[in-house]
Formats: structure tokens, sequence, C-alpha cells
């Protein structure tokens, strides 16, 4: 980690000790406050109470029991019927029997004012502590996915520059190997093929990355048309066998829809990106001999079309993070090169076109069946 992180979370870890303590002192602060407001409210009914019993103590006409007037909220009782913590005091010298005593109003309202006041300190108080604490958590999530994110992203870069330059680097051997006559007329064939397996990776790769940064800004559009899928399947698995000249039964189609169906209606360009990637993604996991089947089925109105490989397959849990952007080539394990948004790219074209790609495991190096489920009839799609 360099320097600027860590000054960044220094900072953040002295804000927070402040803000920490700026509550807490708040809170002690008020707390004080209140109770001593409390404390004045009682003293003035102590002061009220005094002075009342210490003018009718010294004046010549003994006062009347019951409340002094309705503006006083205080009353003449008989000293015997005051209790010890009643706000009281008797009319001394001349009427030490009478006594000048705070009404029970009084001093219910002013308790009651302290506990709601208390009420409201431990409310507020509880109220930005969580907020408080709300706020930490968001800030730490949002500091800890940013650096995964730069995380990623310079994965990402790393993963996309070795599959541009390794293709490029294999494409100018090749050529340079030709140029200058060394390749015997036995192996021309073997050696132009395998050039243009390394050509078609590197233009997947980059159709890949343009195509995401096409759907994260909403500038691909679905055009549905009907397509005679069939016909589409067998081009891309010709295409498929065309550049991989070392296993020329890598990819087997198995076509189980009736002879009759009519011809589906999607998005042709769509279909094939996804039927690319989820290939591709056969070819790095599905291991190096048993081949890879593409089965094409009805169920209803949907057309499922599976690739199923016996590689090195997953674990369920982590079928989610797969189809994550920028999670690279990593699964039981290994690590394969690319892009990472191979999965990405596919599920989000399948799910345009009112269908999903769903993913399926017995577990590690057990396969995995990719399934593309797609709608058969003419449908309006939103871009």
């Amino acid at each position: 980690m360099g320097r600027r992180p860590r000054t960044y979370h220094v900072i953040f870890a002295l804000t927070l000790v402040a803000l920490i303590a700026l509550g807490m002192w708040w809170t002690v602060y008020i707390v004080q406050s209140v109770e001593f407001e409390h404390q004045a409210r009682m003293s003035r009914l102590r002061n009220l109470v005094d002075t009342a019993a210490l003018i009718a103590g010294h004046s010549p006409n003994p006062p009347r029991l019951g409340r002094v007037s309705e503006a006083a909220p205080i009353e003449w009782v008989y000293t015997a019927d005051c209790a010890a913590d009643d706000v009281s005091a008797a009319a001394l010298p001349l009427y030490p029997h009478l006594s000048v005593r705070a009404s029970t109003e009084a001093v219910r309202e002013v308790q009651h004012k302290n506990l709601r006041r208390r009420v409201m300190i431990v409310g507020e108080g509880t109220l930005l502590f969580v907020l408080l604490g709300v706020c930490t958590v968001m800030l730490y999530r949002l500091v800890r996915n940013e650096q995964q994110a730069n995380k990623r992203m310079q994965d990402f870069v790393s993963s996309v520059t070795h599959e541009m330059k390794t293709p490029l680097a294999g494409i100018k051997s090749l050529l340079q190997t030709m140029a200058a006559g060394r390749v015997p007329e036995a192996d021309s064939a073997r050696l132009i093929a395998m050039g243009l397996k390394e050509t078609d990776r590197l233009e997947h790769s980059i159709e890949n990355v343009l195509l995401s940064g096409s759907l994260r800004t909403d500038r691909f559009h679905i055009r549905l048309e009907p397509v005679e899928l069939r016909q589409l399947l067998d081009a891309i698995v010709a295409h498929r066998l065309a550049t991989v000249v070392d296993r020329p039964n890598v990819l087997v189609l198995k076509w189980e829809i009736p002879a009759d169906a009519q011809p589906m209606t999607t998005d042709p360009r769509a279909l094939r990106v996804i039927l690319e990637n989820l290939i591709d993604n056969a070819l790095k996991y599905g291991g190096s001999e048993a081949p890879i089947t593409l089965r094409t089925r009805r169920e209803g109105e949907l057309i499922l079309i599976s690739i199923e490989d016996q590689g090195i397959g997953f674990d369920e849990a982590a079928v989610e993070e797969m189809f994550a952007p920028f999670v690279g080539g990593e699964r039981g394990g290994r690590v394969q090169h690319g892009t990472g948004l191979g999965l990405t790219i596919a599920r989000t074209l399948a799910r345009r076109m009112r269908g999903d790609i769903t993913a399926a495991s017995a577990g590690l190096d057990q396969g995995s069946v990719f399934t593309v489920t797609l709608p058969r009839g003419e449908e309006e799609v939103a871009p």
C-alpha cells in the first residue's frame, strides 16, 4: 500500500476519533445543562416558598389554608402534613404550625420537564451515534469498494494487455518466419491456421472490450429478426473448428429441435456474441481432451442452448461471482488469461433479449453447463 492510501486512512481514523469525542462531549454538556436547568426551576420554587413563609411569619394576620393565589404555585398547609421531601417552609416565628408548600402540580411539572429533556437528550444522542456509525460504515465500504474497483481495473488492464500482446507476438513471429522463407511447405497450412486462431483471439478480445463499453453506455441496441438457428450454430461451430487445428472434434453440435420448427426471432449479432463467449469460456476450462457439446432444445415457447464441458467445473457458491465484470479468469484455483468480461457480456445481452444465462456444475473437476434461455417468438425488446 502506498503512502497516499495510508495518509487517507490516518485522516479518516483521526476524523472518526474527533467526531466520537465531540459527540461524547456534546452529550455530557447537554446532560449537565438539563440538570442545571432542573435545579434552577426547583430553586425558584424554593425561593418562592421561603419568601412567602418569611413574609407570613412576621405578619400580624395568620395565613389561610389553601392555595395562595391562582398565579402562585404554592399553598398553605399544616406543618404536620408536610413530608420530608416536600418543598416547604414554616411561617416562623409567629405561626410555626403553618407551612407554605409548593403545589404538587408545580413540582410534578418541573419533574416532567426534566424527564422529557433527559429522554430527548438520550434519543438525540443515540441517533447521533447511530448516524455516526452508519456514516462510518458507509465511508469504510466506499473506500474498500474503491480499492477493490481499482484492483479489478488494474487486473483488467493487465489481462487485456496480455490478451492483445500475446496473439500479436505470435502473429508477428509467424509473419517474420514466413517472410524469411523458413516455413516448410508441409507446415504452411498448419501455421496459417494457428495465425488465424491468434487473429481470432485478438479480434474477440477487442470486440469484448468495445462491446462492454457500449453496453455500459446503452449504445448497443437489440434488433430482432427471423433467424435460422441451425444455420447460425453451424456457422459458429465451423468457425471454431477452423481455428482449432489440433483438436478437430473439440466442438460437437447436438440439435434436438424438431425439423419443422419455425425460425427463431432474435438478434443474430447478440446471439453470436453470447455463444462465442460461452464457447471461449468452455475452451479455457473444459479440459484438453473431452469434447464440448453445443446442445439445442425447445421447451414450450423457449429455446435453450447449452454449452456442456467436462472440465474443471466450479463451486455452486461462486456462480454469481463468475458473472461479475473484471473478475478475471480464475476458477477452481486455476487461472486462465482473459479480459474477465465474456460471461458478463453474455448474460447482459441475454437479459436484454428477455432471456437469461444459468450455470450449473456438480462440483470441482465435474464439468459445467452454461445454458442460454431465450424466447422463441417475436417480442418488442427495449434497447
